[in-house]
């Protein structure tokens, strides 16, 4: 019986939830370990022992505080966490800032300081979205969709 990724996090969230893994575990074995995408996932405070999370790519996935104790994680991807991608996209918006201090240099003076106010609202902007996703509990790029949305 295979399962989307959406369906497979919340079978793994009710496991988590009733602090058994079984379900999970027989899915898995049902499904022969295909890769499952949990990117950018809430799995912060999850229980996860015992589970077998096997081909499972979690790179951005909140798993602060995730119980692994004896999770086989063969071919399991966490390698980026949602602090990395906060700071990249500071960090790009200050190269776009030093960016436009260099090229506007001609500019009156009052047209570049509304683009650089602007520049850094933005930044500060992504920095604030990104602690309070960390804070409430929800993955960056669900927080931002749910904003766009509205």
């Amino acid at each position: 019986m295979m399962k989307t990724d959406r369906e497979a996090y919340q079978l793994l969230k009710e496991c988590s939830k009733n602090r058994d893994l079984t379900k999970w575990n027989e899915f898995r074995k049902e499904t022969h370990n295909e890769a499952i995408n949990l990117r950018f996932k809430n799995l912060k405070g999850f229980y996860l022992v015992g589970a077998n999370f096997d081909n499972v790519d979690c790179r951005g996935a909140n798993l602060q505080n995730a119980d692994l104790r004896n999770a086989s994680v063969t071919g399991t991807n966490i390698s980026t966490s949602i602090y990395r991608i906060i700071a990249f996209i500071a960090f790009i918006f200050t190269i776009i800032s030093i960016f436009t201090i260099t090229s506007f240099s001609d500019i009156k003076v009052n047209n570049f300081v509304i683009i650089i106010t602007i520049i850094t609202i933005i930044t500060i902007v992504t920095i604030v979205l990104g602690v309070v996703s960390i804070v409430a509990n929800l993955s960056f790029t669900s927080l931002v969709s749910s904003l766009i949305v509205v």
